[in-house]
C-alpha cells in the first residue's frame, strides 16, 4: 500500500516522506499552456515554479526513496500546443521523472514514442474494466479512479483487470459527480480575473441563503460524513487497491502532515473488522 500526495513546494518533500508518503505528484506553470498544463484552477497555490524547481523536486524525492509524477492532466489541449508539450515531456523524462499523469487520450497517443510511464488521470474517468482494457492499449501502466465511484464498483474493476489502480482518500470530501466532466470544478471559467486565490471555494461548494428549510436540508453538497469515507477506505484496502491518493496540492503543509498522519493511522487499524475500524477511525478523527 502506497500513499501518493500532492506537493507545491520543495520543502514539503522531506517532511512528507518522513511521515510515510511514498509518492508525490506535482505540476509547473508554463507559458505555452497559457499558465496551466494540469487540471488546477488556482495554479499559483498548486504548482512548482518552473522546470528547474521540478528537477530539484525529482532529486529530492529520489533521495528519500520516493517516486514523483508530473501532471499533464487537463482533459483537453489545443493541437498546436502538442509539439511544445511533447518536447517538455522529453525534457522532464530525461530529468528523471518517474512518470506522467495524463488525461487527453490523443495526447497520450501522440506521446507513445517517448516510451514514458503514464498514469491515466481521474479527469479522464473510467467506470469499468472494459474501459480500462481499452486505455491499456495506449500503454497506460496505472489508472487513477474517479472520486465518485464506490468501493463495490472498484472491487469489480480489481477482480476483472490486471493493472495497477489508484483511488482517492479525501477527508470527508468525495465529489459525488463525474470527475473531469463537471464545469463546477473550474473556477476560472466563471471569472475573468487571473487571481483565483480570492475565490476560496468551487461553485458547487458555495453556501446560499433560502427561506425554505427543505431545500437547505436536501441540498447535496460535496461534503460527506466521515463514516462512509472510512467504510470506502476499509473496503478499498481489503480489496487490494495499490495506491491511495491525497489530492491536496494547494493545502498548507501543516494540513498535509495532518491528513497524511491520519491516513497512516487508519491504515494501521486495518487488522480490525469493518465495524471496529469505523468506530476507532471516527474516534481518531474526532480526537485530532
Amino acid at each position: 500500500m502506497k500513499i501518493n500526495i500532492g506537493i507545491s513546494d520543495l520543502e514539503e518533500i522531506p517532511i512528507l516522506a518522513k511521515k510515510g508518503a511514498k509518492e508525490f505528484h506535482c505540476g509547473i506553470i508554463t507559458t505555452y499552456s497559457q499558465g496551466m498544463i494540469n487540471y488546477r484552477p488556482n495554479t499559483g497555490q498548486s504548482n512548482l515554479k518552473d522546470f528547474y524547481e521540478l528537477k530539484e523536486a525529482i532529486a529530492l524525492a529520489h533521495k528519500h526513496n520516493c517516486k514523483i509524477f508530473f501532471l499533464i492532466n487537463s482533459p483537453t489541449y489545443q493541437i498546436d500546443k502538442y509539439a511544445n508539450i511533447l518536447n517538455e515531456m522529453a525534457k522532464i523524462k530525461e530529468a528523471g521523472i518517474d512518470g506522467f499523469v495524463m488525461s487527453s487520450l490523443s495526447l497520450i497517443f501522440a506521446a507513445k514514442h517517448l516510451n514514458a510511464n503514464i498514469h491515466l488521470s481521474s479527469t479522464q474517468p473510467v467506470f469499468n474494466s472494459k474501459a480500462i482494457e481499452f486505455v491499456k492499449r495506449l500503454g497506460i501502466s496505472r489508472v487513477i479512479l474517479p472520486q465518485h465511484i464506490n468501493y463495490k464498483e472498484i472491487k469489480k474493476i480489481i477482480e476483472n483487470t490486471e493493472i495497477e489502480l489508484e483511488c482517492f482518500f479525501l477527508e470527508a470530501n468525495f465529489c459525488k459527480y463525474i470527475d473531469g466532466n463537471c464545469l463546477f470544478h473550474n473556477k476560472h471559467l466563471y471569472k475573468k480575473e487571473k487571481d483565483y486565490s480570492k475565490y476560496s471555494s468551487f461553485i458547487c461548494k458555495l453556501d446560499f441563503k433560502t427561506n425554505n428549510p427543505e431545500i437547505k436540508n436536501n441540498y447535496k453538497t460535496l461534503l460527506d460524513s466521515s463514516e462512509p469515507v472510512l467504510s470506502c477506505l476499509y473496503h478499498n484496502i481489503k480489496n487490494g487497491i495499490g495506491t491511495l491518493k491525497l489530492g491536496v496540492r494547494s493545502w498548507p503543509l501543516s494540513k498535509k502532515v495532518e491528513i497524511l498522519g491520519q491516513l497512516n493511522q487508519l491504515i494501521g487499524l486495518m487488522h480490525n473488522n469493518e465495524e471496529d475500524f469505523i468506530k476507532k477511525g471516527l474516534k481518531l478523527i474526532d480526537d485530532e
